[in-house]
C-alpha cells in the first residue's frame, strides 16, 4: 500500500518470511518514508535527526538500495525507516499491515513539516 501526500511517500514491508521462521518475537514489518530530491530531509543521515516514531529511526539511504519496494517508491527517492523487531516487540503489538503503516504515517507527518534550523 502507497499515499502519495505532497513531500514524501509511505511504504511498509513485511518481514521476510525465512527471517520470520529463525525469531519468535517482533512485528509485521518495517515502516518507511522516502523524500524526493528538494526536500530539505533529501540524504540527512537518520543520526541527525531526532523524529519521535516506535524504536527511532533505524535506516535512511537510497530507496534503490533497499528491497521489498516493488517499485512503490521512486528510486533516487531517500528513504527514513524503523522496524518493529526491537527488544519486546511481538505481533500483539504490530499484528499487522495497517498497524506499521499508521505509524509510519505519524512519521511521514513530522517529515513533511520538518524545518531546517
Amino acid at each position: 500500500m502507497i499515499i502519495r501526500p505532497k513531500t514524501s511517500f509511505v511504504a511498509v514491508i513485511p518481514i521476510r518470511p525465512e527471517l520470520r521462521n529463525h525469531i519468535t518475537w517482533g512485528g509485521w514489518g518495517n515502516g518507511y518514508v522516502a523524500v524526493m530530491p528538494g526536500h530539505p530531509l533529501y540524504e540527512v543521515d537518520y543520526n541527525d535527526l531526532n523524529m519521535e516514531v516506535h524504536g527511532g529511526l533505524t535506516y535512511s539511504g537510497y530507496a534503490e538500495s533497499l528491497s521489498g519496494f516493488n517499485n512503490k517508491i521512486p528510486s533516487k527517492s531517500w528513504v527514513f525507516g524503523f522496524d518493529t523487531l526491537h527488544s519486546g516487540d511481538d505481533m500483539t503489538q504490530w499484528p499487522d499491515e495497517a498497524s506499521v503503516l499508521a505509524e509510519a504515517k505519524r512519521l511521514q507527518k513530522q517529515i513533511d513539516n520538518y524545518k531546517l534550523i
